[in-house]
Protein backbone atom coordinates (compact mmCIF):
# COMPACT_ATOMS: atom_id res chain seq x y z
CA UNK A 1 0.00 0.00 0.00
CA UNK A 2 1.56 3.51 -1.23
CA UNK A 3 1.54 6.73 0.86
CA UNK A 4 -2.07 7.74 -1.13
CA UNK A 5 -3.27 4.65 -0.52
CA UNK A 6 -3.29 4.77 3.13
CA UNK A 7 -7.07 4.47 5.03
CA UNK A 8 -6.25 5.49 8.73
CA UNK A 9 -6.15 7.87 11.02
CA UNK A 10 -2.56 8.45 10.44
CA UNK A 11 -2.04 9.75 14.32
CA UNK A 12 -4.52 8.03 16.13
CA UNK A 13 -2.57 6.02 19.48
CA UNK A 14 0.27 8.18 18.85
CA UNK A 15 2.44 9.70 21.43
CA UNK A 16 2.73 14.05 21.22
CA UNK A 17 6.46 13.62 19.61
CA UNK A 18 5.38 10.36 17.22
CA UNK A 19 2.52 12.39 16.19
CA UNK A 20 4.72 15.72 15.94
CA UNK A 21 7.13 13.36 13.23
CA UNK A 22 4.47 11.94 11.36
CA UNK A 23 2.37 15.27 10.87
CA UNK A 24 6.03 17.27 9.72
CA UNK A 25 6.36 14.05 7.17
CA UNK A 26 3.27 14.26 5.55
CA UNK A 27 3.48 18.36 5.39
CA UNK A 28 7.12 17.45 3.81
CA UNK A 29 5.83 15.22 1.58
CA UNK A 30 2.69 17.76 0.33
CA UNK A 31 4.91 20.03 -0.17
CA UNK A 32 8.17 18.25 -2.22
CA UNK A 33 5.71 16.35 -4.27
CA UNK A 34 2.96 19.07 -4.77
CA UNK A 35 0.79 16.11 -3.49
CA UNK A 36 -2.89 16.38 -1.89
CA UNK A 37 -3.86 15.08 1.28
CA UNK A 38 -7.37 14.19 2.26
CA UNK A 39 -7.15 13.34 6.21
CA UNK A 40 -9.83 11.50 7.91
CA UNK A 41 -9.37 12.31 11.64
CA UNK A 42 -11.69 13.40 15.09
CA UNK A 43 -8.94 15.27 16.47
CA UNK A 44 -8.86 18.87 15.00
CA UNK A 45 -5.53 19.54 15.98
CA UNK A 46 -4.55 17.49 13.66
CA UNK A 47 -6.68 18.85 11.02
CA UNK A 48 -4.94 22.44 11.63
CA UNK A 49 -1.58 21.02 11.57
CA UNK A 50 -1.68 19.78 8.07
CA UNK A 51 -4.87 21.44 6.32
CA UNK A 52 -6.09 24.08 3.89
CA UNK A 53 -9.72 23.02 3.79
CA UNK A 54 -12.26 21.38 6.49
CA UNK A 55 -15.39 19.23 5.65
CA UNK A 56 -17.28 18.51 9.08
CA UNK A 57 -19.49 15.75 8.33
CA UNK A 58 -22.47 14.51 10.48
CA UNK A 59 -24.57 11.33 10.11
CA UNK A 60 -22.50 10.38 6.84
CA UNK A 61 -23.30 13.98 5.07
CA UNK A 62 -21.16 17.32 5.21
CA UNK A 63 -22.45 20.05 7.38
CA UNK A 64 -20.22 22.91 7.10
CA UNK A 65 -17.16 22.99 4.54
CA UNK A 66 -14.26 25.95 4.48
CA UNK A 67 -10.95 26.92 5.23
CA UNK A 68 -9.39 25.56 8.06
CA UNK A 69 -8.19 28.67 9.71
CA UNK A 70 -11.55 29.65 9.47
CA UNK A 71 -13.80 26.74 10.50
CA UNK A 72 -11.70 25.81 13.15
CA UNK A 73 -11.19 29.31 14.51
CA UNK A 74 -14.73 30.51 13.72
CA UNK A 75 -17.29 27.52 13.22
CA UNK A 76 -21.08 28.59 11.99
CA UNK A 77 -22.35 25.30 11.78
CA UNK A 78 -24.28 23.94 15.27
CA UNK A 79 -21.82 20.59 15.18
CA UNK A 80 -18.96 22.57 13.95
CA UNK A 81 -19.26 24.20 16.95
CA UNK A 82 -19.44 21.49 19.48
CA UNK A 83 -16.43 19.65 17.78
CA UNK A 84 -14.31 22.97 18.50
CA UNK A 85 -15.98 23.79 22.03
CA UNK A 86 -14.69 20.05 23.39
CA UNK A 87 -10.91 20.64 22.57
CA UNK A 88 -9.47 22.83 25.31
CA UNK A 89 -8.10 26.09 24.38
CA UNK A 90 -4.19 26.30 25.10
CA UNK A 91 -3.24 28.81 27.86
CA UNK A 92 -6.41 28.67 29.35
CA UNK A 93 -6.75 26.76 32.63
CA UNK A 94 -10.90 27.74 32.58
CA UNK A 95 -11.30 25.57 29.48
CA UNK A 96 -9.40 22.25 30.89
CA UNK A 97 -11.32 19.23 32.63
CA UNK A 98 -14.51 21.23 31.07
CA UNK A 99 -15.10 19.74 28.04
CA UNK A 100 -17.91 20.28 26.15
CA UNK A 101 -20.03 17.78 24.74
CA UNK A 102 -23.66 16.78 23.21
CA UNK A 103 -26.48 15.03 24.44
CA UNK A 104 -27.78 11.72 22.97
CA UNK A 105 -26.23 9.77 20.39
CA UNK A 106 -25.41 10.35 16.83
CA UNK A 107 -28.40 8.36 14.56
CA UNK A 108 -28.21 5.10 13.38
CA UNK A 109 -27.49 5.48 9.50
CA UNK A 110 -30.68 3.78 8.54
CA UNK A 111 -32.89 5.76 10.44
CA UNK A 112 -31.92 8.97 10.05
CA UNK A 113 -34.28 11.46 11.61
CA UNK A 114 -36.18 13.92 9.54
CA UNK A 115 -35.66 16.97 8.54
CA UNK A 116 -31.79 17.57 9.96
CA UNK A 117 -29.94 14.70 11.23
CA UNK A 118 -28.33 16.79 14.27
CA UNK A 119 -31.32 18.10 15.28
CA UNK A 120 -32.27 16.01 17.93
CA UNK A 121 -28.87 16.99 19.51
CA UNK A 122 -28.76 20.80 18.56
CA UNK A 123 -28.79 23.36 21.14
CA UNK A 124 -29.92 25.83 18.68
CA UNK A 125 -32.55 23.71 16.72
CA UNK A 126 -35.83 25.26 16.02
CA UNK A 127 -39.20 25.11 14.18
CA UNK A 128 -37.74 23.96 10.45
CA UNK A 129 -34.85 21.67 11.46
CA UNK A 130 -37.02 18.77 12.50
CA UNK A 131 -39.10 19.00 9.10
CA UNK A 132 -36.74 19.83 6.78
CA UNK A 133 -33.38 18.36 6.00
CA UNK A 134 -30.97 21.98 4.97
CA UNK A 135 -29.12 22.07 1.81
CA UNK A 136 -25.55 23.00 1.82
CA UNK A 137 -25.36 25.92 0.57
CA UNK A 138 -22.71 28.77 -0.02
CA UNK A 139 -22.44 31.14 3.58
CA UNK A 140 -20.09 33.57 3.04
CA UNK A 141 -16.45 32.28 2.13
CA UNK A 142 -17.82 28.91 3.55
CA UNK A 143 -20.20 25.85 2.82
CA UNK A 144 -23.07 24.75 5.30
CA UNK A 145 -26.14 22.93 5.97
CA UNK A 146 -28.08 24.60 8.44
CA UNK A 147 -31.33 26.61 8.90
CA UNK A 148 -30.09 28.39 11.37
CA UNK A 149 -26.60 29.64 9.16
CA UNK A 150 -28.83 30.02 6.47
CA UNK A 151 -31.15 32.92 8.63
CA UNK A 152 -28.08 34.26 10.25
CA UNK A 153 -26.84 35.23 6.80
CA UNK A 154 -30.00 36.58 5.70
CA UNK A 155 -30.17 39.37 8.58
Amino acid sequence: MGITEARYEPTTALDVMTQTQILNLLAQLREERNIALIVITHDLSVLAQVTDWVAVMYAGRIVEEGSAAELLTMPRHPYSKSLVGAFPIVGDPASRGVPAGLPGDPPHPEARPSGCAFHPRCPAAFEPCDRIDPVLERHGSRLAACHLVAEEGAR
